[in-house]
């Protein structure tokens, strides 16, 4: 692992470390909902209909220059 750093130069914007958590929690609801939906005989629901990018921890990824900033590349 000595020689570990991150080979494309982009990173998270928040101070939110991964959005693993919101990931669990809305796919936990859609699978809860599409099992009652299919019981019930109704269409299943999708992904987007359960869950909403906006409100997750993370503002989305950013781009920055490797060269400028090369403590960024370590993992």
């Amino acid at each position: 692992m000595s020689r570990s750093y991150r080979h494309t130069s982009i990173c998270g914007l928040a101070s939110a470390a991964s959005e693993k958590d919101d990931k669990r929690r809305w796919h936990r609801r859609f699978r809860q909902q599409n099992r009652q939906r299919v019981r019930q005989g109704t269409e299943p629901l999708s992904l987007a209909a359960v869950s909403d990018p906006w409100l997750m921890a993370k503002d989305g990824k950013q781009w920055f220059d490797g060269t400028q900033h090369p403590r960024l590349l370590w993992k």
